[in-house]
């Protein structure tokens, strides 16, 4: 069976099936991809359930950069 590349940057190759860590930032400024992940019940990074209004579990958010972490702030603000 051949594996054959999914034609979406939301789907690129990660561990999991999630978004790879280098493109965090830029699916952090696309608020559709976070309304995605936050109606999917699951963290765009790792697949974990237990998510908040950003789209990312508590484990994923711990590793974000300075950059990352302020592009999250509307989403809180939101709220």
């Amino acid at each position: 069976m051949s594996r054959k590349s999914v034609d979406n940057p939301l789907f690129d190759d990660s561990v999991n099936g999630g978004v790879p860590r280098y493109r965090v930032l830029e699916i952090l400024l696309n608020a559709k991809w976070v309304e995605r992940a936050v109606k999917s019940g699951r963290c765009f990074v790792c697949k974990a359930t237990d998510i908040d209004q950003t789209g990312l579990c508590l484990i994923c958010r711990s590793f974000l950069s300075d950059e990352e972490r302020a592009a999250t702030e509307p989403y809180y603000q939101a709220v």
